[in-house]
């Protein structure tokens, strides 16, 4: 800046003029020093022998050294103030001395003063051309106003309150100074809306030309960076004010100013502090800094804030507490949550701070649901070990559990706690091994557990067989089972609960040794076994799939027991033996086809046979109840099976026999491959193709009462096969059934597909007829099939040797896609 004052100077002395406006306070004086009463009496006092040392030096110094007018120009050019005398004398006082040498000559030109009344000027009498001359006014500022200072008419700069400047000029100056009258009836003020500083000093109201002086304090939290000016306190084109500023030895700045006829405002730039922001909590998931007039912010990531900024602290539970606040540590200042609110806001302090979660322990609620009789009641322990009443735990806490109200007819039929979160969870208590003599559970991640309890009627199934503990099992698709399956074993209590497979399960009602349960579902027993469908049917006790347990004596040992069962005879039948201490106990058997069942069965088993379970030839066994027997369990190609009550050897009176096989297979005077069937009446059905003869039994003899013979050969067979399709290169299902000796069904298949035949030609057997030629080839029978195909009429040819009725051959094809000719198909016996 000085070197821009001093670049401006040489400009103004080149041109002749005065220089104007600089603002550097540094300003040298030259030559003699007059107020404006003295500079009026300087020629009559130019005579006067009083002469300054320095002033006759600095004559000297000048008058030796020039030697023309252009060097007397160049020589004060390059003086500078620091050359010039400050002390006073008069311009005669010079003179004399420039006279007193007969080689100095006087450089110095005059200065004159013309300036109003109550206005003091202080400057130099005389100045050497190129001189800054400092001109000093003291007038009474409340009450005059300087409109104007110039020298030779030009304006004069300001180095000041009151203090102004100009260079000397080649020639005398004439230095006039205007001023104007105040109005001080009015004041004005002096206002700050610069956030961040404050002005010390100032007062409310200043009256016009009142000198302003003031300091700047910072206030915490912000930075001053200058800038600092006064302007005219309104929105469109303010007025500046002029204003200088001291600096102390301590660095302090003032700075003053005339008060104008406007209030007046300050204006300086300032920024925000810039503060750090720390936080470790869990509790805390995000914090955000919010600019003034801001309704959103940004996640503070560089961990700053600037002061005033608004700071949101987001905040969230774990599993064990949750937060109700933040703490800024280094103050104590605490910012609570509203009801329903998971964030808080406080204004950034002028300081660097530390956030902290304020938390309280997450309590969850176990909500309880009581009966008429049973009185539930929950439990915290001690670190002492004693317990306490409460009803809110933290996550993972152990809860113990009180029902009181239990008798001997009034006892607990569940305590399910229960809770939700992703999904619904649920658990009896009386599942699990108790405590200390509670029930106890750890409290869940749930805001609310709800433990119910429900109470059952001891009293009401109290004197059924049923009630006691059970040893079961599963028996099905034809296993043979010799182990107790745990979630077969099971309690009925005399409420009649019991829990079956892992569910809760309630007796409804008993009737004719059959449960019913609430559900609907029904389960049979006796005073020693128990027999259900494995899912508890609702329509039927037995199935193909079921649960059968046997009932303990009270006090015994499950080690006592045991147990073979099995599923035999192509999954018909299932028996069951069950032992204690080795000893057959009680034993069960089942017709899955019928749903019949027996309970508390015998076993008698035949010489020889040592376990419902062997299956060598001969091995056997007789199902007895209650004295009868109900059937017989025989082995056959190595296989169980359940055998009739007609098995046996039988003779007639005129000398004839009859073996029936228990199975279903006969033998009639020595003619194997026969069947026969029991029918209601006890009668006996034996067949042979169509051929059938009705027989009575009495003890070991038979009698034939009607016999029927036969319409043919084919009458009552079925012949079946199998053919390749060289169309389709597939396997088809082939087989014709003579009905009787005009009808007959034909069916071609593959799997569950049926194509020629099915449903609609069974209902059309009067469409299908078959013809036996027996005159062509008498070694043969040649046999005409008529039957349809997808609604068209189509024949099959076939042949058979009269030899051996046992096989048939097709000699047509069906079509070019069942290519039928040569499949053989075999009698069905």
């Amino acid at each position: 800046m000085k070197r821009n004052k001093y670049l401006c100077l040489l400009l103004l002395v080149a041109s002749g003029v005065a220089l104007v406006g600089c603002e550097d306070s540094e300003v040298a004086s030259s030559g003699s020093t007059a107020t404006s009463s003295s500079l009026s009496q300087s020629s009559e006092t130019e005579s006067s022998s009083e002469t300054s040392e320095s002033e006759s030096t600095s004559s000297q110094t000048v008058s030796s050294s020039v030697s023309s007018e252009s060097s007397q120009s160049s020589e004060s050019e390059s003086l500078s103030s620091d050359s010039v005398s400050s002390s006073s004398s008069s311009s005669s006082e010079s003179s004399e001395s420039s006279s007193s040498s007969s080689s100095s000559i006087d450089l110095t030109r005059e200065i004159t003063v013309s300036s109003p009344s109550g206005v003091e000027v202080d400057v130099v009498s005389r100045a050497l051309p190129g001189d800054v001359v400092r001109v000093v006014l003291t007038y009474e500022t409340t009450e005059l106003r300087i409109t104007a200072v110039t020298a030779n008419e030009v304006e004069c700069g300001m180095d000041g309150l009151n203090t102004y400047y100009f260079l000397m000029p080649e020639s005398d100056v004439n230095l006039v100074v205007t001023a104007e009258a105040i109005d001080n009836s009015e004041t004005y003020s002096i206002s700050n809306p610069v956030q961040g500083i404050e002005l010390i000093g100032v007062k409310d109201s200043y009256h016009v030309g009142e000198k302003v002086s003031f300091t700047i304090g910072v206030l915490p939290g912000y930075t001053f960076n200058g800038g600092l000016k006064v302007v005219e306190d309104k929105l469109e084109d303010p007025r500046e004010v002029e204003l200088t500023n001291t600096v102390d030895a301590a660095g302090q700045v003032t700075y003053e100013f005339l008060m104008p006829e406007y209030d007046v405002k300050v204006e300086a730039l300032t920024s925000l502090g810039l503060y750090k922001v720390d936080w470790d909590s869990d509790y805390i998931s995000y914090v955000y800094r919010i600019a003034p007039g801001e309704t959103s912010g940004v996640s503070i990531t560089d961990g700053y804030a600037f002061y005033q900024y608004t700071i949101e602290v987001r905040l969230r539970n774990d599993d064990y507490a949750k937060p109700t606040g933040v703490k800024i540590v280094e103050t104590g200042q605490t910012f609570m949550l509203e009801e329903g609110e998971t964030s808080v806001r406080f204004s950034m302090p002028h300081r660097n701070i530390t956030l902290e979660a304020i938390t309280t322990p997450y309590l969850r609620t176990v909500e309880v649901t009581n009966t008429d009789n049973l009185t539930v009641e929950t439990y915290a322990k001690n670190e002492d070990g004693t317990f306490v009443e409460q009803s809110e735990f933290v996550y993972e806490e152990k809860v113990y559990v009180e029902v009181s109200g239990v008798t001997e007819d009034v006892g607990i039929s569940s305590l399910i706690y229960s809770y939700t979160d992703s999904y619904t969870h649920k658990y009896d208590l009386l599942d699990r091994e108790m405590e200390e003599g509670y029930y106890v559970f750890e409290m869940p991640k749930a805001d609310v557990v709800s433990l119910v309890v429900t109470e059952k009627d001891m009293s009401k199934f109290r004197e059924y067989d049923f009630v006691g503990d059970f040893l079961g099992l599963e028996l099905w698709n034809g296993n043979t089972e010799t182990e107790f399956a745990s979630n077969y074993c099971f309690t009925i209590d005399s409420s009649g609960y019991f829990k079956f497979r892992g569910d809760d399960l309630q007796i409804d009602s008993v009737e004719n040794g059959v449960a019913t349960l609430t559900d609907g579902s029904i389960f049979a027993y006796s005073d020693k076994v128990y027999l259900s469908t494995y899912n508890l049917s609702k329509t039927t006790v037995a199935g193909t799939d079921n649960a059968i347990a046997v009932k303990k004596q009270a006090g015994d040992d499950d080690s006592l027991y045991s147990v073979e069962a099995t599923h035999f005879d192509s999954k018909s039948y299932m028996a069951a033996q069950f032992y204690r201490d080795g000893v057959p106990y009680a034993g069960a058997f089942i017709n899955c086809d019928t749903g019949e069942y027996y309970l508390d069965v015998t076993f008698e088993l035949n010489e020889g046979t040592t376990s419902i379970l062997d299956e060598e030839e001969g091995d056997g066994y007789k199902v007895v109840v209650e004295g009868e027997t109900v059937c017989s369990v025989g082995v056959i190609d190595g296989e169980q099976v359940v055998l009739d009550n007609v098995l046996g050897t039988y003779t007639s009176t005129d000398g004839g026999t009859l073996i029936l096989d228990g199975i279903g297979g006969a033998t009639l005077n020595g003619e194997t491959g026969l069947t026969y069937a029991v029918n209601e009446d006890g009668t006996i059905t034996v067949k042979k193709g169509a051929e059938t003869w009705t027989i009575t039994l009495d003890g070991t003899s038979f009698t034939i009462t009607d016999h029927v013979e036969a319409a043919n050969e084919l009458a009552g067979y079925t012949y079946s096969g199998t053919f390749y399709s060289t169309w389709d290169e597939w396997n088809y299902n082939f087989s014709v059934e003579f009905v009787d000796d005009t009808k007959c069904y034909v069916l071609i298949s593959m799997g569950t597909m049926e194509y020629v035949g099915g449903d609609a030609a069974r209902d059309d057997l009067e469409n299908q007829t078959y013809t036996i030629d027996r005159t062509t080839d008498p070694t043969k029978l040649l046999i005409t099939v008529n039957t349809f195909s997808f609604g068209s009429n189509i024949t099959i040819d076939f042949e058979i040797s009269v030899d051996d009725l046992t096989e048939m051959t097709c000699t047509s094809n069906v079509s070019n896609v069942y290519t039928t000719s040569g499949a053989v198909l075999t009698r069905e016996e």
